[in-house]
């Protein structure tokens, strides 16, 4: 074996791991945190003003790890829309964690797209970002839902729509939504 194998061996499987772990997911299984406190988030919004998860407590959160660079991402537009629409009269929020690194093209985007829900920055790292890796994010996108009391209720790295129009409701109703008595 050469002795310039070596090293080049060891960039390759550097470059390689964090592929592979977007794609495959090196992420903190579901049942670490299903159940769980969710872990506050303290950042900026996508222009620079401070925000926090716990703002959004008495409400049912739908957090979600997204960035415009990625197709799956994109995809969850128009049914993050449809929620917000659809859940209006609810105690619901939609909260977004983005992993773009260019803000002013973000920006555009998201007035084309009419994304219109809060976002906190993942910083300059993009998917490597700090929330992202204190909440073990390492799949784009990446749903969880938190429940009235701060509790995760639901992580996926995929758009369950029937799973989600189940739960949501459940979660409506267990924080005292008149609506969600009604239905």
């Amino acid at each position: 074996m050469s002795q310039a194998f070596v090293p080049r061996a060891l960039v390759a499987l550097a470059l390689l791991v964090p592929l592979v772990c977007t794609t495959t997911g090196c992420s903190k299984s579901v049942d670490e945190q299903i159940g769980k406190p969710a872990p506050e988030i303290e950042g900026e919004d996508l222009d620079g003003a401070e925000m926090t998860l716990s703002e959004f407590r008495g409400q049912v959160v739908l957090l979600e790890f997204w960035g415009n660079w990625w197709g799956p991402c994109r995809s969850l537009y128009p049914h993050t829309r449809a929620f917000l629409e659809r859940f209006a009269d609810e105690p619901f929020a939609v909260v977004g964690v983005n992993s773009d690194t260019q803000h002013d093209l973000l920006r555009m985007v998201m007035e084309k797209q009419k994304i219109t829900w809060p976002s906190f920055t993942n910083g300059e790292k993009g998917v490597t970002g700090p929330i992202s890796h204190a909440w073990g994010v390492s799949e784009w996108p990446t749903l969880f839902v938190i429940d009235a009391k701060g509790v995760i209720r639901y992580r996926s790295t995929k758009l369950d729509i029937p799973e989600l129009e189940e739960l949501l409701p459940k979660l409506f109703e267990e924080a005292g939504s008149k609506q969600a008595s009604v239905r």
